[in-house]
Protein backbone atom coordinates (compact mmCIF):
# COMPACT_ATOMS: atom_id res chain seq x y z
CA UNK A 1 0.00 0.00 0.00
CA UNK A 2 2.82 2.39 0.86
CA UNK A 3 4.48 1.68 -2.50
CA UNK A 4 1.24 2.63 -4.27
CA UNK A 5 0.69 5.80 -2.24
CA UNK A 6 4.34 6.80 -2.65
CA UNK A 7 4.10 6.40 -6.41
CA UNK A 8 6.50 3.44 -6.67
CA UNK A 9 3.65 1.18 -7.79
CA UNK A 10 0.79 1.90 -10.18
CA UNK A 11 -2.74 0.60 -10.04
CA UNK A 12 -2.84 -2.70 -11.91
CA UNK A 13 -4.99 -5.81 -12.05
CA UNK A 14 -2.38 -7.73 -10.04
CA UNK A 15 -2.41 -5.01 -7.37
CA UNK A 16 -6.23 -5.13 -7.19
CA UNK A 17 -6.09 -8.92 -6.84
CA UNK A 18 -3.60 -8.54 -3.98
CA UNK A 19 -5.89 -6.02 -2.28
CA UNK A 20 -8.78 -8.47 -2.57
CA UNK A 21 -6.66 -11.23 -1.10
CA UNK A 22 -5.74 -9.08 1.91
CA UNK A 23 -9.27 -7.73 2.41
CA UNK A 24 -10.83 -11.21 2.31
CA UNK A 25 -8.11 -13.16 4.12
CA UNK A 26 -10.45 -14.03 7.00
CA UNK A 27 -13.37 -15.03 4.75
CA UNK A 28 -13.56 -18.61 3.53
CA UNK A 29 -16.91 -18.62 1.74
CA UNK A 30 -19.77 -16.56 0.43
CA UNK A 31 -23.33 -17.01 -0.78
CA UNK A 32 -24.18 -17.83 -4.37
CA UNK A 33 -27.46 -18.15 -6.22
CA UNK A 34 -28.19 -21.34 -8.15
CA UNK A 35 -29.92 -19.89 -11.25
CA UNK A 36 -31.88 -23.03 -12.10
CA UNK A 37 -33.50 -23.38 -8.65
CA UNK A 38 -33.21 -19.91 -7.12
CA UNK A 39 -31.58 -21.56 -4.10
CA UNK A 40 -28.88 -19.66 -2.19
CA UNK A 41 -25.90 -21.84 -1.30
CA UNK A 42 -22.52 -21.36 0.41
CA UNK A 43 -19.50 -21.56 -1.92
CA UNK A 44 -15.79 -21.26 -1.28
CA UNK A 45 -14.47 -17.76 -1.83
CA UNK A 46 -11.69 -17.53 -4.37
CA UNK A 47 -9.49 -14.94 -2.71
CA UNK A 48 -7.34 -12.79 -4.97
CA UNK A 49 -8.73 -14.00 -8.30
CA UNK A 50 -11.54 -13.00 -10.62
CA UNK A 51 -14.96 -14.58 -10.22
CA UNK A 52 -15.73 -17.79 -12.07
CA UNK A 53 -19.51 -17.67 -11.70
CA UNK A 54 -22.00 -14.85 -12.24
CA UNK A 55 -22.72 -12.81 -9.10
CA UNK A 56 -25.88 -10.95 -10.05
CA UNK A 57 -27.86 -10.04 -6.92
CA UNK A 58 -31.62 -9.96 -6.71
CA UNK A 59 -32.85 -6.60 -5.48
CA UNK A 60 -35.64 -6.37 -2.88
CA UNK A 61 -38.08 -5.56 -5.71
CA UNK A 62 -37.17 -8.87 -7.42
CA UNK A 63 -35.16 -7.33 -10.26
CA UNK A 64 -31.82 -8.98 -11.02
CA UNK A 65 -28.94 -6.49 -11.10
CA UNK A 66 -26.53 -7.79 -13.73
CA UNK A 67 -22.79 -7.31 -13.44
CA UNK A 68 -20.06 -8.15 -15.92
CA UNK A 69 -20.07 -11.84 -16.88
CA UNK A 70 -17.03 -13.80 -15.63
CA UNK A 71 -15.63 -14.34 -19.12
CA UNK A 72 -15.40 -10.56 -19.69
CA UNK A 73 -13.94 -9.55 -16.32
CA UNK A 74 -10.25 -9.67 -17.31
CA UNK A 75 -10.70 -7.45 -20.38
CA UNK A 76 -13.00 -5.02 -18.51
CA UNK A 77 -10.50 -4.73 -15.67
CA UNK A 78 -7.68 -4.10 -18.16
CA UNK A 79 -9.79 -1.30 -19.68
CA UNK A 80 -10.54 0.13 -16.22
CA UNK A 81 -6.81 0.32 -15.44
CA UNK A 82 -6.05 1.87 -18.84
CA UNK A 83 -8.70 4.58 -18.35
CA UNK A 84 -7.54 5.27 -14.79
CA UNK A 85 -4.00 5.92 -16.06
CA UNK A 86 -5.38 8.23 -18.78
CA UNK A 87 -7.33 10.13 -16.10
CA UNK A 88 -4.20 10.52 -13.97
CA UNK A 89 -2.33 11.96 -16.97
CA UNK A 90 -5.23 14.35 -17.53
CA UNK A 91 -5.08 15.35 -13.84
CA UNK A 92 -8.74 14.59 -13.15
CA UNK A 93 -9.61 15.94 -9.66
CA UNK A 94 -9.31 13.27 -6.91
CA UNK A 95 -12.99 13.37 -5.91
CA UNK A 96 -14.05 12.84 -9.54
CA UNK A 97 -11.51 10.09 -10.26
CA UNK A 98 -12.20 8.36 -6.98
CA UNK A 99 -15.97 8.30 -7.65
CA UNK A 100 -15.50 7.21 -11.27
CA UNK A 101 -13.03 4.43 -10.40
CA UNK A 102 -15.18 3.19 -7.53
CA UNK A 103 -18.34 3.14 -9.62
CA UNK A 104 -16.81 1.52 -12.69
CA UNK A 105 -15.21 -1.13 -10.48
CA UNK A 106 -18.57 -1.91 -8.86
CA UNK A 107 -20.20 -2.17 -12.29
CA UNK A 108 -17.68 -4.83 -13.28
CA UNK A 109 -17.92 -6.59 -9.89
CA UNK A 110 -14.88 -8.73 -10.72
CA UNK A 111 -14.78 -10.84 -7.55
CA UNK A 112 -17.30 -13.35 -6.24
CA UNK A 113 -17.52 -11.31 -3.01
CA UNK A 114 -15.69 -8.39 -1.41
CA UNK A 115 -16.22 -5.98 -4.31
CA UNK A 116 -17.49 -3.13 -2.14
CA UNK A 117 -14.51 -3.41 0.19
CA UNK A 118 -12.06 -3.34 -2.71
CA UNK A 119 -13.94 -0.48 -4.42
CA UNK A 120 -13.80 1.67 -1.29
CA UNK A 121 -10.14 0.77 -0.82
CA UNK A 122 -9.11 1.84 -4.34
CA UNK A 123 -11.23 5.00 -3.98
CA UNK A 124 -9.32 5.70 -0.75
CA UNK A 125 -6.00 5.11 -2.49
CA UNK A 126 -6.83 7.80 -5.07
CA UNK A 127 -7.50 10.24 -2.23
CA UNK A 128 -4.42 9.25 -0.24
CA UNK A 129 -2.18 9.53 -3.28
CA UNK A 130 -3.52 13.08 -3.74
CA UNK A 131 -2.56 13.91 -0.14
CA UNK A 132 -6.13 13.66 1.11
CA UNK A 133 -7.76 11.30 3.61
CA UNK A 134 -9.11 7.77 3.06
CA UNK A 135 -12.75 7.53 2.03
CA UNK A 136 -14.90 7.28 5.14
CA UNK A 137 -18.50 6.22 4.68
CA UNK A 138 -20.50 5.27 7.76
CA UNK A 139 -23.75 3.39 8.23
CA UNK A 140 -25.44 6.79 8.27
CA UNK A 141 -24.22 7.31 4.69
CA UNK A 142 -25.50 3.96 3.41
CA UNK A 143 -28.80 5.14 1.92
CA UNK A 144 -27.12 8.11 0.20
CA UNK A 145 -24.29 5.84 -0.98
CA UNK A 146 -26.67 3.30 -2.55
CA UNK A 147 -28.76 6.07 -4.13
CA UNK A 148 -25.61 7.69 -5.54
CA UNK A 149 -24.45 4.37 -7.01
CA UNK A 150 -27.86 3.81 -8.59
CA UNK A 151 -27.80 7.31 -10.08
CA UNK A 152 -24.30 6.61 -11.40
CA UNK A 153 -25.66 3.42 -12.98
CA UNK A 154 -27.95 5.73 -14.95
CA UNK A 155 -24.95 7.73 -16.20
CA UNK A 156 -24.84 10.55 -13.62
CA UNK A 157 -21.84 10.46 -11.27
CA UNK A 158 -22.63 13.82 -9.62
CA UNK A 159 -24.26 12.39 -6.48
CA UNK A 160 -21.37 10.00 -5.89
CA UNK A 161 -18.79 12.74 -6.50
CA UNK A 162 -20.65 15.01 -4.08
CA UNK A 163 -20.89 12.24 -1.47
CA UNK A 164 -17.16 11.54 -1.71
CA UNK A 165 -16.32 15.27 -1.60
CA UNK A 166 -18.61 15.72 1.43
CA UNK A 167 -16.85 12.82 3.15
CA UNK A 168 -13.47 14.44 2.52
CA UNK A 169 -14.71 17.80 3.79
CA UNK A 170 -15.99 16.20 7.01
CA UNK A 171 -12.69 14.41 7.62
CA UNK A 172 -10.70 17.59 6.87
CA UNK A 173 -12.83 19.54 9.39
CA UNK A 174 -12.52 16.81 12.04
CA UNK A 175 -8.76 16.73 11.58
CA UNK A 176 -8.57 20.49 12.09
CA UNK A 177 -10.52 20.13 15.34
Amino acid sequence: MFDFVGGQRNLSTSYIKQLHQVLTQNQDNTEALVPSTGEIIRVSLISGDWKRQPNNPIRPNGIIHEYCPPEQVASEMDRLIELHHQHRNQQIPPEVESAWLHHRFTQIHPFQDGNGRVARCIASLVFIQAGWFPLVLTRDDRADYIAALEQADQGDLSKLINLFAKSQKQVFLRSLG
